[in-house]
């Protein structure tokens, strides 16, 4: 009969052979294919991470030009509708400030009634402008106001992204014209970005 202390020599050794395996085991610690692996996959998330990121921001700096351009030309069809409303005739050229003028396709010369500081038309007055892109992107209107005037001498900036200019008008003598439409359009490529818009308005001359 077996004593309930006794103890299979088998066992025992068995056992023990297990414990020095997990001893062996534990005291290797971190194995060089383990640290290559975990680095390799630290670096394509660092990659994906990064390109995600450049992605992102370069969509929103193409949204945020085209918003700018978007928002300059508004601004200066506005502007350039309001001298064309403003105007008596359309001119077929004239010098303003020094700079020779010739209305066409891509310039528009303009008689505008001379104002006062109130907005009041000034009686036997007139000022010039003329609208034109001066340089690639800048787009100008250039006037030269009467001695009388309240309008700003000189070349007005109406946008620095202007890459074409338009005009169209429903008669093909300057005297004639009463309608001018105008397109313009817009330059964002920024950033490596390409990427223009396009933007109409039609505007009629005063009293036509």
């Amino acid at each position: 009969m077996t004593s309930r202390f006794y103890r299979d020599p088998d066992k025992s050794g068995a056992n023990m052979r297990i414990v020095n395996k997990l001893i062996m085991f534990k005291s290797k610690g971190i194995t060089l294919i383990e640290i290559i692996v975990v680095t390799a996959i630290l670096i394509i998330a660092t990659l994906i991470i990064t390109t995600t990121f450049i992605t992102l921001w370069r969509v929103s700096q193409m949204h945020l030009s085209s918003f700018e351009a978007k928002s300059q030309s508004s601004i200066a069809l506005q502007k350039i509708s309001e001298l064309i409303e403003e105007a008596i005739s359309v001119l077929p050229e004239r010098v303003i400030n020094s700079t020779s003028y010739a209305t066409t396709e891509n310039t528009l010369v303009l008689k505008l009634p001379s104002i006062t500081s109130d907005g009041e038309i000034v009686p036997a007055n007139f000022d010039y402008a003329a609208i034109s892109i001066a340089t690639p992107t800048k787009l100008i209107a250039d006037i030269e106001p009467s001695a009388e005037s309240a309008r700003p001498r000189g070349q007005i900036i109406l946008s620095n992204l202007a890459k074409n200019l338009n005009f169209r008008y429903n008669s093909s003598t300057s005297t004639e014209i009463t309608t001018v439409e105008v397109f313009l359009e817009m330059d964002t490529s920024t950033y490596n970005l390409e990427k223009t818009s396009v933007l109409w308005t039609i505007a009629k001359l005063r009293n036509k």
